[in-house]
């Protein structure tokens, strides 16, 4: 698996978890709006409810957008993560953070 490949595939798990934390957000505020000034003040509601659709919407773009994301942080002729393991190059092949 290449940085590229490991980077979509972070992005698209972050944007899934973010959507998906928003959504009960989304329900609480429409609840309250339902509820009418006995659950919370009408302005309480409406900010709830626009920042989880905005974050909705955030966690939505992040999944859609990956693969850009990917191939503009990382470079295509990275090569596989495993490759850079055993090449010697890289803090985890010279001990400094793994031990043999």
């Amino acid at each position: 698996m290449s940085q590229r490949q490991l980077a979509s595939v972070l992005f698209a798990v972050l944007g899934a978890f973010i959507a998906i934390t928003g959504l009960p957000e989304i329900l609480v505020s429409i609840g309250i709006l339902a509820a009418g000034v006995q659950a919370a003040p009408i302005a309480y509601a409406i900010a709830l409810l626009i920042g989880a659709i905005i974050a909705f919407i955030l966690g939505i773009a992040l999944v859609l957008s990956r693969v850009r994301l990917a191939e503009r942080l990382f470079p295509a002729d990275a090569g596989s993560l495993a490759a850079h393991a055993h090449a010697g190059g890289g803090a985890f092949s010279s001990g400094l953070l793994l031990r043999r």
